[in-house]
């Protein structure tokens, strides 16, 4: 963000902070990184792919869907209530040319009405298949994207969860999703948007687990290369993890996780049991105590009076 102006400041300090400040903007930044993405494709040789970007609703807007560049394809969320419309029907004969025709229900009220039957689409989420139920409207006309610009509307009915075996059947929100590709298939299409979740995990986990954001810190390049460097941790902690998954010999093991945090059957490493094998495989290091006697059954399954050093254990075995 520019530095704001102080109260002396002149009016012309003042307008260039206000442009400075409108082209800082998020959606500005992110319709930037889009462009250079697919400028980066086209000079490796890729300029007939296509390139498929998912938005959630702070994205879903006029600066980034008008500025996308030839042969991308985005699926956005956006609101319940929003205004779409039909294609003209015809046109005058003098006079300016229509780009809308007459409005049509809004994606809540699509959703709640039977004039567009439910489709069954499979997608892969949370660990397992899914089926999802959608409503789709194709060739739909909204404002913010362009007068020009034919759209999909795709509405997802909210999926039923148990917090507990036996518990009532809870519900989460409909999703009411726009895209400028009226031949993707939709399976491909809701498979991306659910793919979208894991930059939140990604968010989560930097902020939580990896200190993101409470390094104190106030010069103007530090401030810009902290961000940066934990993200390379970040990805070279799960790089590592991923190759580590595929060594078969030895085998790879996690640390037993305590009995109110049960593991689930095939499912993936968790980023907090990742930092808790390599905390302990340092401290284990540092501390000259082998890792694999500490995980073998044999000692596990031991009385923990019969342990050389309770303590130890429980610190190599702490998570966070």
């Amino acid at each position: 963000m520019p530095v704001k102006p102080g109260r002396n400041a002149d009016q012309l300090q003042k307008d260039a902070y206000k442009e400075a400040k409108k082209k800082s903007r998020i959606s500005c930044v992110g319709a930037k990184l889009v462009g250079s993405l697919r400028q980066r494709l086209n000079e490796l040789g890729s300029a007939s792919r296509h390139l498929l970007v998912s938005f959630d609703g702070g994205y879903t807007n006029r600066e980034v869907i008008q500025n996308l560049p030839a042969h991308t394809t985005f699926i956005g969320r956006v609101r319940k209530d929003a205004k779409i419309y039909d294609p003209p029907a015809d046109q005058p004969d003098t006079g300016r040319r229509r780009l809308y025709g007459e409005p049509k229900l809004t994606p809540d009220q699509i959703r709640t009405s039977d004039q567009v039957s439910w489709q069954k689409v499979k997608a892969f989420a949370a660990g397992k298949e899914h089926e999802f139920k959608l409503k789709v409207v194709e060739n739909v006309k909204w404002k913010p994207a362009g007068g020009h610009q034919l759209l999909k509307l795709i509405i997802i009915s909210p999926l039923g969860y148990r917090l507990a075996k036996g518990a009532n059947l809870l519900y989460r929100k409909p999703a009411f999703l726009i895209t400028n590709d009226l031949k993707l298939p939709l399976q491909t299409l809701l498979q991306a948007y659910v793919w979208r979740w894991e930059i939140e995990v990604n968010f989560r986990e930097q902020k939580t687990l990896m200190g993101c954001g409470q390094a104190q810190v106030r010069n103007q390049h530090s401030a810009e290369g902290v961000p940066k460097f934990v993200t390379a941790v970040y990805s070279l902690l799960l790089l590592a993890a991923e190759h580590c998954s595929r060594q078969n010999d030895p085998p790879v093991q996690m640390l037993q996780r305590a009995k109110w945090y049960p593991e689930k059957e095939n499912s993936r490493w968790t980023t907090g049991d990742i930092c808790n094998r390599f905390r302990a495989e340092y401290y284990s290091k540092a501390i000259g105590v082998s890792f694999d006697g500490f995980m073998n059954k044999r000692y596990r399954k031991q009385n923990h009076l019969k342990l050389l050093n309770p303590a130890l254990s429980a610190m190599i075995s702490i998570r966070t």
